[in-house]
């Protein structure tokens, strides 16, 4: 999986909520510097923070990695 791309699609996702860092973070329950992190691409999301991302943010795991999945979960 790409990061940068992967962090793209995170910060899109924020953006369009209209979330500061520091929100998403907290609403994601993590540092921070952790998402900002996983934004910028320098650290890569494990699966579980993935599936948190996604559940959160109601897209598929699939769409947040870059796969041809479909942007919403349902």
């Amino acid at each position: 999986m790409a990061n940068q791309n992967v962090g793209r699609r995170i910060r899109m996702l924020r953006e369009e909520k209209g979330m500061s860092q520091k929100e998403a973070a907290e609403a994601l329950e993590m540092p921070r510097s952790t998402y900002v992190h996983y934004e910028d691409g320098s650290n890569e999301p494990k699966i579980s923070v993935l599936i948190k991302i996604s559940a959160y943010y109601d897209i598929s795991v699939d769409w947040l990695i870059g796969n041809d999945g479909q942007k919403n979960s349902s």
